[in-house]
């Protein structure tokens, strides 16, 4: 099963829908509001780019050139700490 952009939007709304819950809980001040989306806006966006970024690679066929950048920028080089 590969990467498809419904995986893809599927996980992105429910990173969306835990960031506002956590930003947003019950009883939110109304004058708190603007604030706190310019606060979810910083926390995402980088968050958002990167995912577009990725998804734009998933869907272009990775050649030496391009698989060894994708390797050395999204690909973590240490997966578990050597204990295990």
């Amino acid at each position: 099963m590969g990467l498809s952009a419904d995986n893809v939007v599927g996980g992105v709304a429910i990173e969306d829908a835990a960031s506002i819950a956590v930003l947003f809980p019950h009883n939110t001040p109304k004058d708190e509001v603007p604030e706190r989306l310019a606060l979810y806006e910083k926390i995402r966006m980088g968050r958002a780019h990167k995912i577009q970024e990725l998804t734009r690679l998933a869907g272009t066929d990775l050649d030496d050139d391009r698989r060894g950048q994708f390797n050395s920028e999204f690909v973590p080089t240490k997966i578990m700490p050597a204990a295990f």
